[in-house]
C-alpha cells in the first residue's frame, strides 16, 4: 500500500509538472495566478525581472505543495540568471549540518543518498530539483536554520536553558540575547498559542529560528553573495520574520518577497494584501506530496 501511494504521488507530480511547464500562471488552467501586493494580477516576466535584480529573495512556500516546489525552481532559475554570485539558503537544513553539506557537495553525492548521510526532511525528494539547480550553478547551499534542539530548549526552559545547551556551540545559533518585537503581527498571532500550548516561550522559540536564519543569510550577503532563501511562508510573510531581522542589521539590500497561498480558487482575496511583493494563489484541488 505504501509503495502504491508513493507511485501515485510520483505520477501526480509528473502530471503537475507537465501541465505547469506548458501553461504556468495561465488563467484558463486556473492552477495558479500571480498577483502583486495590492492584488493586481501580473505576468511572470515582471516577477522574473524583479528577482534578477534582487540581492535577497525570500520564497515563502507551502511545504507539501507540488505547485509551490515547481514555482520555486522557476523563480530560482531567474534569480541565478541575474548578475553576481548566487547562493541558496534553505530552512530545511540546520547550522550544525554546514560541514555535512559542504562534504556532500564537494563529493557530488547523489541526492538520493543524502538521507543516509545527513538529516533531511521526510519529503526531501520534493526539494531535489531546487538543490540540483544550486549544485549545477555552483551556488553554495546554506544550512540556515537553528538546530531544533536549541529552539526546543528555549521553548521549554527559556533563555537560561538556551544558554546552557549552546555552550561550546555558539556558531550554531544567533546571539541568545536576540531581540523579539512582539508587536509584529506574525508574532502577535502566536501569543494566544503560548497559553494553549502550555508554554510561555512559544514566540521566542519561533523568533530564534527567524533570527538565526537571518544571521545565516547575512554571512553570505556580507561576502557579496546574492541569496535566494526558501522557507515556509510564515517566516517571511508581511515582510516580517527573517526579513525583519535582516533589516535590523542592513536595511539597504534590495529584497523581493514571494508567498504561496492555497485556496478554493485562484481569485484574489483581501486577506492576501501586503503578504509579499508577489503572491502565488494556487488552486488547493491540485495534488500535494503528503
Amino acid at each position: 500500500m505504501r509503495r502504491m501511494r508513493t507511485l501515485i504521488i510520483k505520477i501526480s507530480s509528473v502530471l503537475c509538472l507537465l501541465l505547469l511547464s506548458q501553461q504556468v500562471l495561465s488563467q484558463s488552467l486556473e492552477v495558479v495566478k500571480l498577483y502583486n501586493a495590492k492584488g493586481k494580477q501580473v505576468k511572470q516576466d515582471k516577477l522574473f525581472d524583479a528577482v534578477k535584480e534582487a540581492e535577497l529573495v525570500f520564497f515563502g512556500e507551502e511545504h507539501n505543495s507540488i505547485v509551490s516546489h515547481f514555482l520555486s525552481e522557476q523563480v530560482f532559475d531567474a534569480f541565478i540568471a541575474g548578475e553576481g554570485k548566487a547562493a541558496l539558503g534553505m530552512e530545511m537544513f540546520e547550522r550544525d549540518q554546514i560541514n555535512d553539506l559542504e562534504k556532500l557537495t564537494k563529493e557530488k553525492a547523489p541526492l538520493e543518498e543524502w538521507k543516509a548521510l545527513t538529516r533531511v526532511w521526510p519529503n526531501f525528494s520534493d526539494y531535489h530539483g531546487l538543490v540540483q539547480k544550486s549544485l549545477d550553478a555552483s551556488a553554495p547551499l546554506i544550512a540556515s536554520n537553528i538546530p531544533r534542539k536549541y529552539a526546543s530548549a528555549l521553548f521549554h526552559g527559556g533563555r537560561d536553558s538556551l544558554v546552557l545547551v549552546l555552550a561550546g556551540h555558539k556558531n550554531e545559533a544567533c546571539d541568545p540575547n536576540f531581540v523579539v518585537d512582539r508587536s509584529l503581527s506574525q508574532y502577535a498571532a502566536l501569543a494566544d498559542g503560548e497559553l494553549h500550548m502550555g508554554g510561555k516561550h512559544l514566540v521566542e522559540a519561533q523568533a530564534i529560528k527567524d533570527a538565526t536564519m537571518a544571521m545565516s543569510i547575512m554571512e553570505y550577503l556580507k561576502n557579496d553573495f546574492r541569496v535566494f532563501h526558501l522557507n515556509g511562508s510564515y517566516h517571511s510573510d508581511f515582510h516580517q520574520g527573517i526579513m525583519w531581522y535582516v533589516q535590523q542589521e542592513d536595511a539597504t539590500k534590495k529584497v523581493v518577497t514571494l508567498s504561496v497561498v492555497s485556496a478554493e480558487n485562484t481569485d484574489w482575496d483581501k486577506s492576501y494584501a501586503g503578504k509579499a511583493d508577489f503572491i502565488f494563489v494556487v488552486n488547493e484541488a491540485f495534488p500535494v506530496s503528503y
